[in-house]
């Protein structure tokens, strides 16, 4: 049975596209006659071995394993001072740019310069702006000297959007209660970036 068990194992590992392709990176684990099965290790213990494949899950008995190979997954290079500097100075800027789209287009639709449909379509637009810069966020490593404004920026975008979906609902309901809830977050989130930017500043500092 075990026998049986460890063939099914190895001749599903060649049937299935490798957790690697998927995930960019996979643990390997070496059978005791030189057979591998990549995958990403889910689950062991002192007498199993569960790897996860594309397409389910594979579980192996200990006795079976000459050795296991995991390998970490790949982390973006943490950014130079100065790279990160100048993808900072230009977000703030599209940030800036959005939040007085955002606050004309309230502006615009209390006085009647702008239809609803149009603020709504705009509201969404602004959320997906903000949603893009804090993905560009999340996917880099910023230097020591810049963490805390990185931490900083990623909360400024996360209540940025959500000051757009307060607002969009508070459009789509005509409730001005919600329109009052809407501005909060982006009190909150000016006092951040003012925060955001003395810290650039200072960091910059350090090095010119």
């Amino acid at each position: 049975m075990a026998t049986r068990r460890y063939c099914y194992a190895v001749t599903l590992s060649f049937l299935l596209v490798p957790i690697r392709a998927v995930v960019g990176w996979a643990d390997t684990v070496i059978f005791s006659n030189g057979a591998r099965l990549e995958g990403q290790i889910v689950k062991e213990d002192a007498q199993q071995v569960t790897i996860a494949v594309d397409g389910g899950n594979i579980t192996v008995q200990r006795s079976e394993i000459a050795s296991i190979v995991k390998e970490e997954p790949e982390r973006p290079a943490t950014e130079t001072l100065q790279a990160y500097g100048k993808k900072t100075a230009r977000w703030m800027d599209d940030v800036r740019d959005t939040n007085r789209g955002v606050i004309e287009t309230a502006s615009g639709l209390a006085d009647g310069r702008m239809s609803r449909s149009v603020a709504l379509q705009a509201f969404d637009q602004y959320e997906q702006a903000y949603a893009s810069f804090q993905q560009q966020l999340d996917q880099v490593v910023p230097p020591a000297e810049l963490r805390g404004v990185h931490a900083l920026l990623l909360e400024v975008a996360g209540k940025r959007i959500e000051s757009c979906r307060l607002f969009r609902r508070a459009t789509e309901q005509g409730d001005d209660t919600l329109y009052h809830d809407a501005a909060a977050p982006i009190r909150e989130s000016t006092a951040l970036m003012e925060e955001a930017v003395e810290q650039f500043d200072a960091a910059l500092g350090i090095v010119q």
